[in-house]
């Protein structure tokens, strides 16, 4: 199902016209930018970018997910803006996921290379160039273990500097995890197959060791629900799992019957326009 929605606005600083797609909850989009760049948006994403790439950049802003197929064009890099972050390309195809609530960002490559770009107020330092292959967790400092370590991870090689980081890179085997302390936070990459995190563009929520917060919020954008956690221990249990046809339904009880969680629909309220609001789960651990 692909839906969306573009506006128009004008920037105050160069007078230039921007397009912004919105991929509404419970639904995807596909379509190709002014360069000839494929993206396919994620549920409750959005795409800000220039009506024209003018000048030696082509920019672009993102939030939530997306997969990009970027056109080549060495003469003007290819730029996506996230929290905190800039990633620059030629022609590359890979998933970004930065969500505004979450703590952490990942990056995926499938072909090519990134160059990962950390913003310090108006001064950029490049971190690292990834190749295809590479998934990259950028978590920040404020919130810890967020993110759940892989229990398959063989050997992690802690790294202050970058130049040793990317050396380290070129020669990195499967199994190795590769950690880099930035300024405002660290970045954890591993060898891992691109398309355990990009298969959601073929239909298919898949569940990667997530936390239950971020199992929660991918649930809530796919089918657009609200889900109501009655018990905070619920947040240390973590979910692997793949959802190609599946319903709402079938998928809470999926979850249901391989852990500890109960889920309770609540009745669905009605509006004073007349139509129904978002519908609310309830989360509670079994007894």
């Amino acid at each position: 199902y692909m839906a969306w929605e573009t506006y128009h606005q004008k920037s105050s600083i160069k007078n230039q016209v921007y397009n912004e797609i919105i991929c509404p909850l419970g639904a995807r989009s596909q379509f190709e930018l002014p360069d000839g760049t494929k993206v396919n948006l994620n549920n409750g994403s959005k795409l800000k970018y220039p009506a024209n790439f003018s000048g030696n950049t082509r920019e672009v802003e993102l939030i939530v997910e997306a997969f990009f197929d970027v056109f080549s064009d060495k003469n003007k890099p290819f730029i996506v803006k996230t929290v905190g972050l800039n990633l620059k390309v030629l022609g590359t195809r890979f998933n970004v996921y930065s969500y505004p609530g979450d703590s952490v960002q990942e990056f995926t490559v499938e072909s090519g290379i990134i160059e990962l770009i950390e913003k310090d107020n108006d001064e950029k330092i490049t971190v690292v160039k990834l190749k295809s292959g590479l998934h990259a967790i950028y978590q920040l400092n404020e919130v810890k273990n967020e993110t759940v370590p892989d229990k398959k991870t063989e050997e992690q090689v802690v790294f202050e500097s970058n130049k040793m980081l990317n050396a380290f890179l070129s020669d990195m085997n499967q199994g190795q995890n590769a950690i880099y302390k930035m300024k405002k936070g660290s970045l954890n990459i591993k060898i891992d197959d691109p398309k355990k995190y990009t298969i959601w563009t073929d239909g298919k929520l898949v569940l990667r060791n997530d936390p239950m917060p971020r199992l929660l919020k991918r649930i809530e954008r796919w089918y657009n629900v609200k889900f109501n956690v009655l018990d905070e221990s619920i947040n240390q249990f973590t979910y692997w799992a793949t959802f190609e046809d599946e319903n709402l339904d079938q998928v809470l009880n999926i979850l249901s019957l391989t852990g500890p969680t109960k889920f309770n629909k609540r009745p669905r309220e009605k509006a004073d326009s007349g139509t129904y609001k978002i519908q609310v789960i309830d989360v509670t651990l079994k007894k």
